[in-house]
């Protein structure tokens, strides 16, 4: 994770944002976003959360699915790699 979150993203032949998937235990996940500052200002960045936070509470608003399927749903969603 520490490579991660210190590595430059490139401007060329990479997305400019980036999103991580941590699984701390069985039933806790942390979610990493690092964004280029071309793409992402104060209101992009409250505008991507407020999304990720609306994705959360669909997913848990159906109980039956476990922590390996919502982040499953998560990294299709998103787009996103696990950590």
């Amino acid at each position: 994770m520490r490579e991660t979150t210190k590595a430059p993203l490139q401007l060329i032949n990479e997305r400019l944002y980036r999103f991580d998937l941590l699984q701390i235990s069985d039933s806790t996940l942390w979610m990493y976003m690092k964004c280029h500052h071309l793409i992402s200002d104060g209101g992009a960045f409250v505008y991507a959360v407020n999304e990720i936070v609306d994705l959360y509470r669909q997913l848990t608003a159906e109980p039956s699915l476990t922590v390996r399927q919502r982040s499953t749903l998560l990294k299709r969603r998103l787009e996103i790699s696990s950590i």
